[in-house]
């Protein structure tokens, strides 16, 4: 319950979620980096969420999300509200991408 439990993560809405914009510190730009690479050489095309540890002035992967939580209580929504972006309007058009391209969802 100190840093980020099961009720945080799944049931709780009163998580901080910060979207930052503006300077980024070397490692995060270093966490960019490496998350185009991955989305890339994996080949994912609509969505997914990638999570660093950002430490000592490094960016460690920790793992990647190919169909991230949207409850209330998931970061993906929080991130998608941070960029300014209508979370249903984004929804919407995500499923509108995905269903003209591959039919399957």
């Amino acid at each position: 319950g100190e840093f980020y439990d099961f009720d945080s993560k799944y049931v709780s809405s009163a998580i901080r979620t910060e979207v930052r914009h503006g300077t980024f510190s070397d490692a995060e730009r270093k966490a960019e980096e490496y998350s185009r690479a991955l989305i890339s050489l994996i080949g994912i095309r609509h969505l997914c969420r990638l999570d660093f540890f950002i430490s000592s002035g490094k960016a460690v992967f920790n793992e990647i999300n190919v169909f991230p939580g949207m409850t209330e209580a998931s970061l993906y929504p929080k991130l998608v509200e941070g960029t300014k972006k209508d979370r249903r309007g984004f929804i919407n058009r995500l499923i509108e991408k995905v269903s003209s391209r591959d039919r399957r969802i």
